[in-house]
């Protein structure tokens, strides 16, 4: 197994998992919010195996959520 079919493992694991709490927190009656936001998730975590330039916006998602990308220029 190469090493983008194991990411791509992991990640699809990860967004079935999430999409599977999405699932548990409507039937248990969580707030439309807190549904929304895993399955925002799930779809966050397949995303750069979807589409060609997926993968430079999930780069650029990460660095913002890390302080490195302000005003529309990376440090």
């Amino acid at each position: 197994m190469t090493d983008l079919e194991t990411i791509f493992g992991y990640r699809m694991r990860q967004t079935e998992e999430t999409l599977s709490e999405a699932v548990k927190m409507l039937e248990s009656g969580f707030s439309p919010r807190s549904i929304v936001n895993r399955s925002y998730y799930a779809m966050f975590y397949a995303m750069p195996h979807i589409h060609p330039l997926s993968d430079l916006i999930y780069q650029l998602v990460r660095k913002n959520q890390n302080g490195a990308l302000k005003r529309g220029k990376i440090h």
